[in-house]
Formats: structure tokens, sequence, C-alpha cells
């Protein structure tokens, strides 16, 4: 079968989750022995880091170019695939691909919704637009179950079916190449990393780790954002032992998961929240919400999770009390790339195409 996946890839200027979606999703479906092309406004480089082919429609970074929809899909016309998926604004291109080759298949895939955070003007136009792709598209699938609630519900997106993200491949090469599983100090760490901003409420854990320092335990605190001065204010009044390392690179980060004891997050309305994942992954006990898209994954893994009210700062401090003390059976590399790999992802949306397919055909 003949794929394309559209959708921003790791550049210089942007490395966020989209990109690791796009480009372990096309490597995913490569390594199901099909033909894969991503296809994207701009990008360094022309292949991944599993090699599957990456093509660039512009020389600079272009996603607000209002001739992206037109370009990309002259090339996926011109590469004629059997199936497209799209992620955010890629996917306007999806109406003038069905317009001129309605064999080609399009599925857009949701990764979030629209935050109560940003201002309405800003949720007016990405839900609007959104909408507009959705409707444009044969096919919706969402990331996780609140994703697709959140989007159907409040905004009248439905989604055809859920189909969570998996592990990118370069985090599990070097969650592979780090051998660290602690550090040399003699202390239990409790990380947190993400950005420091006030859905992710990193003020809640800074407070409820001074019910637990005792002198043993180090809180690191990875990330950067507009909390982050108001934080370090916090937590100088509070203990010597949270430690602030700034913004890391993606690539760093695995090696502080694997060191680490306990990682804890706190947003009660992640979309999905890949880093849960990352952290299992790394053998790391658990510290989330009760709320959010990681629920469809780590409810199925309680004998490592602790599950908690993300504003209530007893039950956070008994949590993670307990999350330093979890004894539990480390998973295996063959068992993570069997249940989290992009490989599975591909193979449960290609299972999701072709049942899609049959269907329509009765």
């Amino acid at each position: 079968m003949k794929i394309c996946i559209i959708g921003p890839v790791y550049t210089s200027y942007y490395f966020g989750g989209v990109a690791t979606f796009t480009e372990s999703l096309a490597d995913g479906f490569a390594k199901n022995n099909h033909d894969v092309k991503i296809i994207t406004d701009y990008s360094e480089r022309k292949f991944t880091i599993n090699g599957t082919s990456i093509l660039s429609i512009f020389d600079k970074p272009s996603r607000k170019n209002y001739r992206m929809p037109k370009k990309i899909a002259k090339e996926i016309l011109k590469f004629n695939p059997d199936l497209v998926v799209s992620s955010l604004e890629y996917g306007l291109s999806n109406k003038i691909v069905n317009n001129y080759n309605c064999k080609i298949k399009t599925i857009h895939y949701l990764h979030a919704f629209p935050s109560v955070k940003r201002s309405k003007l800003n949720n007016f136009f990405v839900n609007n637009v959104t909408k507009y792709i959705c409707s444009n598209s044969d096919y919706t699938i969402s990331n996780s179950a609140l994703t697709s609630v959140i989007n159907s519900e409040i905004y009248n997106i439905p989604s055809n079916e859920i189909i969570n993200v998996g592990l990118g491949y370069d985090f599990m090469k070097e969650i592979d190449k780090n051998e660290e599983t602690s550090y040399d100090d003699g202390k239990k760490h409790i990380l947190f990393a993400g950005r420091l901003v006030k859905e992710k409420n990193v003020d809640c854990i800074i407070k409820s780790f001074e019910n637990i320092d005792d002198g043993s335990v180090i809180l690191d605190i990875i990330g950067d954002g507009k909390e982050r001065e108001n934080l370090e204010s916090i937590a100088s009044k509070i203990s010597k032992n949270i430690k602030f390392h700034g913004k890391l690179s993606p690539m760093e980060i695995p090696r502080y998961l694997k060191k680490s004891d306990v990682f804890i997050s706190l947003n009660p309305h992640e979309p999905y929240g890949i880093v849960y994942l990352e952290a299992m992954s790394a053998n790391t006990s658990i510290v989330c919400p009760k709320t959010g898209g990681q629920m469809d994954t780590l409810i199925n893994y309680r004998d490592r999770v602790r599950f908690v009210n993300p504003y209530n700062i007893d039950d956070v401090s008994n949590k993670m009390k307990e999350a330093l003390e979890l004894n539990f059976k480390e998973l295996s590399k063959e068992y993570i790339d069997k249940e989290f790999s992009y490989q599975k992802v591909a193979s449960e949306i290609e299972e999701f195409y072709v049942n899609s397919i049959n269907r329509n055909k009765k």
C-alpha cells in the first residue's frame, strides 16, 4: 500500500510532539512494508532516522503560507497514495486531494482540543479550521478518549476512531543508549519535565514536595516558560533540594527519566501525555492526575502509577511518598517495542482503514 503522511517534521525551528508523530508514524508504516512518503512545508533532511523519504515543498518554514495546501496536494496527487494521514493545518490539503481523486482516502488525526487557556479568537480560529478539515476528510482519528469526547461533545467534531500515539523512534534509540539507572549522590529523585505554565500545576508539585523533604530526595524540574521565575521564587522558600535545569534538548530527557525514581506531571487535561509513556518505558514510577488522555494507557499499569487530585497538596505528597517506595516488574525492551511502538500505531490505523473500506463495499 502507498501511504502519505503530511505534517511537521523535526527542524532547527520546530521539534514538537506532532513532528515526532509525523516521522515515527511514517517509519512505522515503512516497517510494515508499505511505500511511504512524508510531505511537509519545510525540512532540513531528506530522510527520517529510519530512512523514510521526506519531501519539502518550501526552502524555509512556511506553515502560514496560503499556498501550502495546494502545493502539498499537488505532490500528494503526483505520488498517488492509497491513504493520506494528516495533522494540524496540513489537513487543509485533504479537500483538494478528494476533489481531484476520490480514490485516495484521507484520515485527519486529532492531537488535542481547543484550550480555555488560549484566547477566544485563537480558539475560534483553531476550532473552525479543524472542523473544516475533518468535514473534508474521509475519516477522523483522535489520540485519546479525552480528545475524542471534548472535540465531539463541545466542539461538534466527531471522531471515527481512537488510536493512541506511540514512542518516537528517536526517543527509543536514546533510551536504549542510556545505561545509567540511578544518580551517584545516594538520593532518590523525583522528576518533572515540561513547559512551566499554570496548567501544569508545577506550583502544587513544589508545595507538595515540602511535605516529604527530609533531605534524602531531590525534585528535578526540567523546562522553561512564563511561570519559571514565580516557581523559582516559591521553591527558594521551601527547599534547597529543588533543582531547576532549564530547557533541555528532547534527546537529553531519556537520561533523566532513566535515572529518576519518580516522574510527576499534574496537567488535569492532557490530550494524551506522551511523556508518561516515556517515563514508563524508562521503568520510572509515575504520579499523574486521575483525568487526562494518559488514562487510556496508564489505567492498565496500576502497579507503577499513583493517581492524584492535582489540586490537593496532601494527596500529591502522599502519592509521591508511595511512588518512591513502589516495587514493580520492569518492562522489557521487547515488551515496549511490541506495545508502544509506532509500528503498532501504524498497524492499528491500517486495520481501521481496511475495515472502513470493506464496510463501504457492502
